[in-house]
């Protein structure tokens, strides 16, 4: 039933379980990927947009979504349960109504206080009718959501640009190519809204871009159907191009939306601000999402450098999310070349190169007299950045996403080589 590649590499490689129809345990390999694209996303919305990271629930009274109007507007997407005594709740599959409380229960804020910026990463729920594509569209997944509180209208829009240079310094240290498009509000509503995709052949959206400026936008907004569409001259007003563009149609997979909401929430709630002349207003609210989950097989669908689409043998990770940077194998050999290889990874190279970067970035395949064809094998499909071969040819170290590989006699040159070439990427990212 795995029709994508992600999906079958994922279950292949052990990320993932799948516990039944789009609901997946996650496996160590599949966490610590997640983790590390936590971080990139933590490290943008901590310090580059100075948000706070929250934990909200994942089960929602239905009250707030009732005043909102959207427990009637939401369809049978929503997972909605009753307690004991019969009250209403759902499993989130977004918490627009659930912040707007929170921040309503502190009361009227200043103006002086404001902008207000809360994130979380967490667990959202949605009951799709045909779960399918992996991660790509499952049940329960993985998102970063983001919430703000403005004054007015200038200040929201100054940070929205700020959010959206965010989020293209996420895609960017992951080397994904993706586009920004203008997109609908959907169900969430507001009035200014743009999505971010990664450019792959799986996408379920088609997005009209030009080829040489940066106008962008999903069909969805045309109201035209996809199969009507005919390569045409870029004529948008606002695109870079001039006007020399041709517009084309691409495939993308949305990983990102953001939105400007303005009072939709703030209003009906009470989330209320009180401005210099103590007048009472409804705070104007946007809301930003990344998949962080959907990310993941997205990055295996795109056209990642070095990462062959058609190969459901391995994985090439973007650099900044594999799960390990390192992996170590050995030849098995007769048994005193086994013993003197082994003997040189774990008296030598594997001391010295833990001294010169982080140890928990580390394998060593230790099944010594297995073949090294078939470990060889497993590590493709787990994606590791580097592969390390100790064997007739000395110390060989292999770099999927390039293709390339070098060759050692001393340990000594290859943990130079090796320590240095993963400690400058890291530190320029």
């Amino acid at each position: 039933s795995a029709t994508l590649r992600s999906h079958r590499m994922l279950l292949r490689g052990g990320y993932f379980s799948q516990s039944s129809s789009g609901i997946f345990s996650t496996l160590p390999l599949g966490k610590r990927v997640l983790e590390k694209l936590e971080g990139i996303i933590d490290a943008e919305m901590q310090t580059a947009l100075s948000a706070s990271k929250v934990s909200l629930p994942s089960i929602l009274s239905a009250e707030s979504w009732k005043v909102t109007g959207r427990w009637e507007s939401t369809g049978d997407e929503l997972f909605r349960l009753k307690d004991r005594r019969d009250n209403d709740f759902c499993l989130g599959p977004t918490h627009e109504e659930t912040i707007s409380d929170l921040v309503a229960s502190f009361g009227v804020q200043s103006h002086k206080q404001l902008p207000i910026k809360l994130y979380q990463i967490t667990s959202k729920f949605r009951d799709e009718i045909r779960p399918r594509f992996g991660l790509l569209r499952g049940r329960e997944f993985l998102m970063k959501d983001m919430y703000s509180f403005h004054s007015d209208l200038e200040d929201i829009s100054l940070f929205y640009n700020q959010v959206c240079a965010s989020y293209e310094n996420i895609l960017n240290h992951l080397e994904l190519d993706f586009v920004q498009v203008k997109a609908d509000t959907g169900n969430i509503g507001g009035n200014h809204s743009h999505e971010y995709h990664i450019i792959a052949d799986a996408g379920e959206d088609d997005l009209v871009c030009c080829d040489t400026g940066d106008y962008s936008v999903n069909i969805e907004l045309l109201e035209i159907d996809p199969t009507d569409f005919v390569v045409s001259s870029c004529s948008e007003p606002s695109c870079s191009c001039g006007g020399s563009g041709r517009l084309h149609l691409k495939k993308g997979i949305e990983i990102g939306h953001c939105f400007i909401l303005g009072t939709k929430y703030s209003e009906p709630l009470k989330v209320l601000g009180i401005n210099a002349d103590q007048k009472r207003f409804p705070l104007i609210m946007g809301c930003y999402g990344i998949g962080v989950s959907r990310m993941m097989a997205a990055a295996i669908e795109s056209g990642t450098v070095g990462n062959d689409k058609t190969n459901d043998d391995s994985i090439v990770w973007p650099e900044a999310i594999a799960p390990y940077e390192m992996v170590i194998l050995t030849a098995p050999g007769k048994a005193g070349e086994r013993q003197g290889r082994i003997d040189l990874v774990i008296n030598d190279i594997l001391p010295n190169l833990m001294s010169r970067m982080n140890p928990k970035e580390i394998i060593v395949d230790d099944r010594w007299n297995e073949s090294l064809g078939k470990k060889l094998t497993e590590a493709s499909l787990v994606g590791y950045n580097y592969v390390t071969i100790v064997g007739k040819r000395g110390i060989e170290v292999l770099h999927p996403r390039s293709s390339g590989s070098r060759t050692f006699q001393h340990a000594s040159d290859y943990v130079d080589w090796v320590a240095t070439a993963i400690n400058k990427r890291t530190a320029e990212k």
